[in-house]
């Protein structure tokens, strides 16, 4: 991140705070791979309602859900490709993830396979959720949670298996899920972009664009530079996101 990075973001938001990785106190999880942030994620909730969102994404109309997910203290998550739109016991997720023939060998996949495996596993819930978009209600978590659903998913898994990339976000749909008031934000108006022909992105509220995707048709570009003339001509006034903290990063471990 350059210096004109840094100045950039100041200018639009005065009270941000940046911080290295290195601040960041470790725990018994993997390393890097966004987990770094989720663990910040875990000591910023003491206090404060804190959205994770990735740089890679676009708000185009009205949130009234997140807002009020926000003012009601409850925790949300942006919903995977295909997902149930729900948190639903483990037994039952699992059960989903064999039937649709998930064959997939990156952690998420790998994990909700072997929910059933998890210790006591009819006593908890599971969303798939896509950490691009979270918010994690106040006083929802600890870094126990986050060491707990880690150490037990990396017995299930394998060591290996678990130190992937995409472990942290099967870890942020766990604490979701089990948070006292889980929400999972409905598609298509919250969505993650993969070009399908049949949905109207216009229309979404907000879209994360995902991968490769984000260079299909120009749309991000497009919509990207719509949303900076909308904003040149109603910019928000600094105090308006006051009572939330805000974790944003596309892949914080770079």
């Amino acid at each position: 991140m350059t210096a004109d990075d840094r100045a950039g973001i100041a200018w639009h938001i005065p009270s941000a705070q940046i911080l290295r990785l290195g601040e960041i106190p470790k725990a018994d999880t993997p390393v890097g791979g966004t987990w770094e942030r989720l663990l910040l994620i875990s000591d910023l909730v003491r206090d404060s309602y804190v959205i994770q969102m990735d740089s890679d994404s676009v708000t185009l109309h009205e949130i009234p859900e997140v807002l009020k997910y926000v003012e009601e203290n409850c925790s949300f998550t942006l919903l995977g490709k295909g997902s149930f739109p729900a948190a639903e016991p483990m037994p039952d997720a699992c059960d989903r993830a064999k039937r649709n023939g998930q064959r997939g060998m990156e952690p998420q996949s790998v994990t909700e396979r072997s929910l059933d495996r998890f210790p006591n596993c009819a006593e908890f819930k599971y969303v798939r959720g896509c950490s691009a978009f979270a918010g994690f209600a106040r006083g929802s978590f600890t870094k126990n949670d986050i060491e707990f659903f880690s150490r037990n998913m990396e017995l299930i898994c394998g060591s290996a298996k678990w130190h992937e990339w995409g472990s942290e976000q099967v870890t942020s749909n766990l604490i979701v899920a089990n948070s006292p008031k889980p929400n999972a934000l409905q598609h298509p108006k919250y969505t993650s972009y993969y070009a399908l022909p049949e949905v109207d992105y216009s229309n979404s509220s907000f879209i994360h664009f995902i991968g490769t995707y984000r260079y299909k048709n120009s749309f991000y570009s497009s919509v990207a530079r719509q949303v900076i003339r909308e904003l040149n001509s109603n910019p928000w006034k600094q105090g308006d996101f006051d009572q939330c903290t805000a974790v944003g990063c596309d892949n914080l471990s770079k």
